[in-house]
């Protein structure tokens, strides 16, 4: 059905405005461009989440105390200066 219409697109073009043979052929790649798109915007917006988690976590732990570090005993001399 689809393949018909486009068919009677272009011959009716062709006969009203000779030369917009193009124009109808890129007005029928333009659904499968939009497609491609829609792809490529809805990736974006699963790796835009993934930072979006990432970034909320990192902030959630700053909120939080942090642990002292373990320290090591300072080294001191048993005799003194000598």
């Amino acid at each position: 059905m689809k393949q018909r219409e486009q068919e009677f697109l272009m011959r009716l073009a062709e006969r009203a405005l000779p030369g917009s043979t193009r124009l109808v052929r890129a007005m029928g790649s333009l659904d499968k461009r939009i497609d491609d798109l829609e792809k490529k915007v809805a990736g974006l917006d699963d790796t835009v989440d993934d930072q979006v988690s990432r970034l909320e976590r990192g902030i959630d732990t700053l909120g939080e105390p942090r642990k002292p570090r373990a320290t090591q005993p300072e080294e001191t001399s048993e005799s003194g200066p000598t």
